[in-house]
């Protein structure tokens, strides 16, 4: 099943009753993320989102995950939810992406029922599950359906804008709603240590600068992502630097990301190691002989990777405890083989 290309730039712009969904005021960015009502952060919880606040007064148990790695999430907390969306991008043919479908065959586990996102997301199929707790930390629900679905169930969208939620602010997020909060921060504490091991055996990436973009041949822009996005997140988790020219230019609104026309492909040159994403190997091949785009010189260093592959990109846009392991396995020997590439340029 196919996307279009506006659907790939969405997923790119990167994925008891709990009784009571109280959509208040837009809520002040300082007030704070979760409130416990009583010491055991149990229940009740209050859970602030975009769109007001979200009351789960007691464990839910029917769980539907709309967006980017929730569901992934919940699994690493030992609950299944009885739906998952799906994109249908970087999946098999049955809308279920390779890690998760790795671990629930390795946990002998069977996968939920998917819930299409494009070209919308269906609130029929979301009805018959009968959940009783929807969340979308990592998503784009708009304000019109966060009304609709929260006329039947209790919904927990994203905090502050859409698709640009850290992974470790979506496991406080869902560890609250699901009455294990101290699980969840031990999941962040795994992660942390997981880095500092990378980075303990990879000393020499942790002086590298990079960049990472998505381009095709289409386009007379590169979309340079910058911090607050999930692969840039995940790329400094294991010693990288983003590129400062990047790192300090103003990002466009509502994305985590600047744009740079094409002729000015030089300003990444100072990057050691050059990531490009594409919707294609065919829009890869025809960028990399590009005569402005083959002018990068970590092309010429060995420090370039080009990655046309959808589960690796969704991998990275994930960055969840589940598909974190799966996509080093993937992505470690291209780093090793820069790392090798850099040393002896230099």
């Amino acid at each position: 099943m196919g996307i279009s290309r506006r659907q790939f730039v969405s997923i790119l712009s990167l994925y008891g009753v709990a009784s009571f969904t109280g959509c208040s005021p837009q809520p002040s960015a300082v007030s704070p993320l979760i409130r416990y009502t009583q010491q055991n952060k149990k229940f009740p919880v209050e859970i602030r989102h975009a769109f007001g606040y979200t009351s789960v007064n007691t464990l839910p148990q029917r769980i539907v995950t709309i967006g980017s790695g929730a569901d992934e999430i919940c699994l690493s907390l030992g609950v299944m939810p009885v739906g998952i969306s799906t994109t249908y991008w970087g999946t098999d043919s049955k809308g279920y992406l390779p890690w998760m479908v790795e671990y629930t065959e390795q946990n002998q586990l069977s996968l939920p029922p998917v819930i299409p996102l494009f070209p919308e997301i269906d609130v029929e199929k979301i009805i018959e599950l009968e959940p009783d707790l929807i969340l979308a930390p990592q998503s784009d629900i708009s304000r019109a359906l966060y009304r609709q679905l929260s006329s039947f169930v209790n919904v927990i969208p994203f905090p502050e804008k859409p698709w640009l939620t850290p992974i470790n602010q979506q496991i406080k997020i869902i560890s609250a709603a699901l009455g294990q909060y101290d699980q969840g921060l031990q999941l962040i504490e795994d992660q942390k240590q997981q880095s500092a091991l990378f980075k303990e055996h990879h000393p020499q990436l942790a002086q590298k600068t990079f960049v990472f973009i998505y381009t095709d041949q289409n386009s007379p822009h590169l979309w340079c992502y910058s911090r607050g996005d999930q692969r840039i997140d995940f790329l400094e988790s294991l010693g990288l630097t983003l590129l400062p020219i990047v790192a300090n230019m103003p990002i466009h609104a509502g994305a985590a990301a600047v744009n740079i026309g094409i002729e000015n492909v030089d300003l990444l040159n100072q990057a050691d190691i050059v990531i490009a994403s594409f919707p294609s190997l065919e829009s890869q091949e025809i960028m990399q002989r590009h005569p402005l785009f083959s002018t990068l010189h970590a092309m010429k260093t060995g420090g370039y990777l080009g990655i046309h592959d959808p589960s690796v990109i969704m991998a990275m846009l994930c960055g969840s405890p589940i598909s974190r392991p799966w996509l080093l396995k993937r992505l470690l020997p291209l780093l090793l083989t820069i790392e090798q590439n850099l040393a002896v340029s230099h």
